[in-house]
Formats: C-alpha cells, sequence, structure tokens
C-alpha cells in the first residue's frame, strides 16, 4: 500500500515535469527558428569545423582554440552525422537545456528530500531568457548549466547523501569535462568543498550528540551517517565493524580527493598552457608569428583590489527585472535555513538548504573580493551564480509551503478555541 500511493503521489509531478520539458524544448526551437546568430557563435563553428578537416580546432590564423573543447568535440561529431551542417550544433544545445531542466529538478528532489519543491526553478529555468537563447545557440553555455547541477547532484551523493563511490567517480570525470567545457566553472570548486566540509560537521554534529557513547566513531565518522544516532552502549564486535567500516571509507575518501585534485590541477594547468601560449606558428599561412594572448593569466582572474564595480554588476545581476523574483526566493530560502539551525530542529531537507547556502554565500563573497572585474559578466554569472540562485530558490518554495501550512494549523486551533 505505501509503494502504491507513492506511486500515485508521484505521477502528478512525473506530468508537470514533463509538460516543462517540453515548454523549455519548445521555446529553445523557437528561438533557434529565428535565425538569430550571436557573434561568438562563429568562432565555435570555424573551431567545430577545423576539427572536422584537421581533427584539432586549430583555427586559420594559427590559434588553438581550446575554449569549450569538449563541446566543440560534440559539435564536431554532431555536425559529422549531419553531414557537415554546422547549424545541426544548436540541436545539442538545446537537448543540454532539457537535461539541465531535469537535472535540476533531480537535484532539487535529492537535496530536499521531495520531488515537488523542484518544480517551480524548473519551470524558471525553462522560461528565462538567457536560457532559453544559450540554449539555441552554437555555444558552451548550456552544457555548462547542465554539467554544474550535475556537479552538486554527485557530490551531494557521494558524500552527504551516501558513500556512492560511484557517485564520486563521476563526478571526478565530470569536473574534467566540466573544466574543460569553460574554465570559469573553477569559480564552483572552492565553495563546493567549503559547502560539503561545513555541512558534513554540522550533520555528524546532529547525529552523534552523545560523543561520550562512542568516542571511536567521533574519530572516524562515516560520510553517509543517517538521521539515526548510534546505540547508547555498543558492543565491542560492532565497535570494532563500525571503525573498520569507517576507516575503510576514510581511505575511500583521502583517495578520492588527491584524485579530484589531481584532476582539477591538471586541467586548470592544460587551460593555462593553452590561454597563456595560444598561437602556434601554421606554415600555411605566410607571415604568422608565435604570439601569447595574455602573459599572466593567473593574475587577469584574481585581483584583491576592492572594487566596487563588481558590488555594481553583481547587485544588477540579481536584481534585474527577471532574476528578482528568484533572488527573493533564494533570500527565502537562505532565512529559512538558518531559522532552522538557530532553532537547533533541522530536517533532513535543512541539510541540504544549509549546502546550497554556504555555497552561494562563499561564491559571492569570493567572486566580490577576489575575481577581476572582467569576470563579472552575465554570461559568467549564468554559469556560476544562477544555478545555485535555482537551487536555494526551491528551497525557498518549501519555507513558504511549510510556512503556510503551520499558519493555517495555528488558525484552525485558534478558530476551534
Amino acid at each position: 500500500m505505501p509503494t502504491t500511493k507513492k506511486n500515485r503521489l508521484f505521477l502528478p509531478v512525473a506530468i508537470i515535469l514533463t509538460i516543462i520539458a517540453v515548454l523549455c524544448v519548445w521555446t529553445r526551437w523557437h528561438y533557434m527558428q529565428a535565425g538569430v546568430f550571436q557573434i561568438d557563435e562563429f568562432i565555435s563553428m570555424l573551431a567545430i569545423r577545423m576539427i572536422l578537416e584537421k581533427g584539432q580546432p586549430i583555427l586559420p590564423s594559427g590559434l588553438y582554440y581550446d575554449h569549450g573543447l569538449v563541446f566543440s568535440y560534440i559539435g564536431a561529431l554532431i555536425a559529422y552525422a549531419a553531414d557537415g551542417n554546422l547549424l545541426a550544433v544548436r540541436w545539442w544545445s538545446l537537448i543540454a537545456g532539457g537535461l539541465a531542466v531535469v537535472a535540476l529538478w533531480l537535484t532539487a528532489w535529492r537535496l530536499y528530500d521531495s520531488p515537488w519543491w523542484g518544480l517551480v526553478p524548473a519551470l524558471y529555468l525553462a522560461l528565462d531568457p538567457n536560457a532559453i537563447q544559450w540554449g539555441g545557440r552554437i555555444r558552451m553555455y548550456s552544457q555548462a548549466d547542465l554539467i554544474v547541477f550535475l556537479w552538486i547532484l554527485l557530490a551531494w551523493l557521494g558524500t552527504l547523501d551516501g558513500e556512492r563511490r560511484w557517485a564520486r567517480w563521476l563526478l571526478i570525470a565530470l569536473i574534467w569535462v566540466g573544466l574543460n567545457t569553460h574554465l570559469v566553472l573553477l569559480l564552483l570548486l572552492p565553495p563546493l568543498a567549503f559547502a560539503l566540509l561545513i555541512t558534513w560537521l554540522v550533520k555528524h554534529r546532529q547525529s552523534s550528540p552523545d560523543k561520550k557513547s562512542n568516542p571511536v566513531a567521533d574519530l572516524a565518522s562515516p560520510i553517509n551517517s543517517t538521521s539515526k544516532l548510534q546505540p547508547d552502549d555498543p558492543g565491542p564486535y560492532q565497535l570494532m565493524l563500525q571503525l573498520q567500516k569507517n576507516l575503510s571509507v576514510s581511505r575511500e575518501l583521502i583517495i578520492d580527493l588527491l584524485l579530484a585534485t589531481a584532476v582539477v590541477i591538471l586541467a586548470f594547468w592544460s587551460g593555462q598552457q593553452s590561454f597563456v601560449a595560444s598561437y602556434t606558428v601554421d606554415s600555411s599561412i605566410p607571415d604568422t608569428e608565435t604570439e601569447a594572448i595574455n602573459t599572466d593569466p593567473v593574475n587577469d582572474v584574481i585581483s584583491f583590489e576592492l572594487s566596487d564595480t563588481r558590488w555594481r554588476e553583481m547587485e544588477h545581476y540579481l536584481n534585474n527585472g527577471v532574476l528578482r523574483r528568484y533572488s527573493i526566493l533564494a533570500l527565502l530560502g537562505l532565512a529559512a535555513a538558518g531559522i532552522a539551525f538557530v532553532r537547533g530542529r533541522p530536517e533532513r531537507a535543512d541539510l541540504g538548504g544549509l549546502f546550497i547556502s554556504l555555497m552561494m554565500i562563499s561564491l559571492i563573497l569570493g567572486m566580490l573580493l577576489f575575481v577581476a572585474n572582467p569576470w563579472h559578466q552575465v554570461r559568467y554569472y549564468f554559469l556560476v551564480v544562477f544555478p545555485l540562485v535555482l537551487l536555494l530558490a526551491a528551497y525557498g518554495v518549501r519555507a513558504i509551503f511549510n510556512s503556510t501550512v503551520w499558519l493555517m494549523h495555528r488558525l484552525n486551533l485558534g478558530g476551534n478555541d
């Protein structure tokens, strides 16, 4: 019976999500029919054409164009299957946009423990003007947006929501794919690691209030500890099994963490190398010289100089007419997460709210304080800020619903008196 009831409750969610996905595909397809080109599409098409001709994205100027490298190779496969039609690559952006909507919904479900809360932000993503435009262009932004949601989902599944090692390995692989789709996604990794660490500490504290009863478990607590408390007086055999499991999980996590760090360093180094010396000699073009685009890309991205330009750009982005409604819901979610933990009675979904809140706060502070002005542009905010706003908005929807139910309950009690 419980399974049948759950299936009945899930059916309307599936129907609504299907409608949202169809709406997402239709809006992007409609944009594609307009035949409007964004200026950067031409260089992506040229890179794809060069892959088809040379096997590498080496432009006629000699520039090795590795910006969006994974997207370019996927686009080359699609163009090859379409008899060299480069415009067919727009369909991959459309598909990636549709998958991003589903990934957003699925991530919100896992974070907040209900399939309902992600429907509203999924609808927002389906109808967002920027998302519609990137979903119909030959650029890597729609694909990168999908990867961001998958990063968050896999990080959650592989650590705080279970010891799923397959999720961590898939996350490591997708980190490489993501950084070779758009290197600006690197800005998300420090907030992701910080949020995972703090949320894990909070979860461990909530699930192990009696530290004296199990000191060994405190020293090597498993990442996937549930809301159930450990037994007050575990026997020696159970204690040894728990210790063995915890140490095994710790070893696996350390290995996976080192592997992920190596992947990030390798991806950043390779991206930096091509960014520093992007021009190569092409003998087919007379008088081609080796030239560097930027001799110091790290300082081009990182800046400790205080600048009000960053604050203005961020405020303008979060408070513009389209995004304002999402930002309000995200602020409500941020407040709800704080209230839940101040009151000391957080639920399972509140851990998800805390996780995204910490990511959001640390990302915005990091960008405002340490990221140089040229990187404060709408298209970069779309990749790193917008996904977190949507996920936090889902938690805000949950907070509004729960507050409404609580208020109605209080009013009913008052009426009965």
